[in-house]
């Protein structure tokens, strides 16, 4: 029984270095996978500059998509004029 136990010990301390055993080292396909993981494995500044920055995003010829970008531009232009700013 104690060499059994003894064992199963032994067995789970050698394959907890194993290759593959942490998530981070599946490498690039799960480190850009998601925002998250790429934080979660220190790898955001090579998901930017690796793979996300030369990923292929389709155009979005949405109606809604248009609305959006027209009012944050519309946001954006009324921040950065004097209308915004306080005058003492």
């Amino acid at each position: 029984m104690i060499y059994l136990l003894l064992s199963a010990v032994l067995l789970q301390q050698a394959t907890a270095g194993l290759v593959g055993s942490s998530k981070c080292s599946w490498g690039p396909k799960y480190w850009c996978a998601t925002i998250p993981q790429a934080k979660e494995c220190g790898a955001v500044r090579h998901c930017i500059g690796s793979v996300w920055m030369k990923e292929n995003v389709p155009k979005d010829t949405d109606e809604v998509c248009d609305i959006c970008k027209n009012m944050v531009g519309q946001a954006r232009d009324t921040l950065q004029s004097n209308q915004t700013q306080v005058r003492y």
